[in-house]
């Protein structure tokens, strides 16, 4: 089983009490974190991307800085869904709540029982999706399918052009 890959039967819940969730500085939903997670890839990292995209987004952090604090928090699931070299954020996340690596707290989305397998940002700004890095993959995956679709966006595409 890869590292960090949550077993699906496996709820989370809040604490009885919660935390007051507004007293910590910075909070990422599970699409920010997706978002972030997008920038993990060696091409955004080598073009610079990754690190303007933290300069306009999250002054004074870095993308090792929330990795750590991802993988501290348990919140990533490397599934083969979502960035090959981040992974996703796990379905269930409302919200991270943090200051820095010791001082964090998960919400979770009670009302979210079951995983939608997705990666909730595809590198298009406003757009969920599978992921800009994978196709969706498993035992009842329709392989042929998919690429007679690829192929027929790619000629419409072409045809156009």
């Amino acid at each position: 089983m890869p590292k960090n890959t949550r077993p699906l039967t496996k709820l989370h819940r809040n604490p009885v009490t919660p935390p007051d969730w507004s007293a910590y500085g910075m909070h990422l939903t599970r699409y920010d974190i997706d978002r972030v997670l997008h920038y993990t890839h060696w091409i955004p990292n080598l073009r610079g991307f990754t690190a303007k995209f933290f300069e306009e987004n999250y002054p004074g952090w870095d993308l090792p800085g929330f990795m750590t604090i991802f993988r501290t928090a348990d919140i990533l699931l490397n599934d083969g869904v979502g960035s090959p070299h981040g992974g996703r954020c796990h379905w269930q996340l409302k919200c991270l709540h943090f200051h820095s690596v010791l001082t964090f707290v998960v919400e979770w989305d009670e009302s979210v029982t079951a995983d939608d397998g997705r990666f909730y940002f595809s590198g298009r700004p406003d757009e969920s999706g599978i992921g800009a890095f994978t196709l969706p993959a498993g035992p009842q995956t329709d392989i042929a399918a998919l690429a007679r679709r690829a192929f027929e966006l790619l000629t419409s595409t072409n045809a156009q052009g």
